[in-house]
């Protein structure tokens, strides 16, 4: 009997042996795998250190920002140019008038609608535009508060 207890033994110890070679070669295999996956992930992270890489992220970010900043712009520029197109309709308004007036109207209305340049308008200095603004309004006030006044 003592042979019979052998080759159950046998079967057990062979099991025990196959099992722990295959787990050794599921270990091998992730291992592999894993080296493989670290390599691959390895080539694919940026590097973070890359000196141009600082410079080229905040022009991203810069130009991001810009565009929305330059749309709010270019809004405000139709705005702007749509405010002055009545502004000069409304001299077509002004009718009955002596040919000093109508002159001085014409040339308001030519000023004005130099203004509408969208070029000179962001190539001239605030200050400047603001003066000239100023100015225009003036004019205009003037000629109104003359035109309001009754002839003699």
């Amino acid at each position: 009997m003592a042979t019979d207890s052998k080759p159950a033994e046998n079967n057990s110890t062979n099991a025990q042996r196959a099992l722990r070679g295959g787990a050794a070669l599921l270990a091998v295999a992730l291992l592999v795998g894993g080296l493989l996956l670290l390599v691959d992930f390895e080539k694919e992270r940026p590097d973070f250190y890359e000196s141009a890489r600082i410079p080229l992220t905040e022009a991203s970010r810069i130009l991001s920002e810009t565009y929305s900043e330059e749309k709010e712009l270019m809004q405000s520029l139709q705005t702007v140019h749509s405010r002055l197109d009545h502004a000069i309709e409304l001299f077509g308004q002004a009718e009955q008038l002596d040919p000093e007036d109508k002159r001085q109207i014409e040339t308001l209305r030519v000023r004005i609608q130099a203004l509408e340049n969208s070029n000179e308008l962001l190539e001239t200095d605030p200050e400047t535009l603001q003066r000239t603004y100023h100015e225009l309004t003036k004019e205009l006030n003037a000629l109104a508060n003359r035109l309001a006044k009754p002839k003699s």
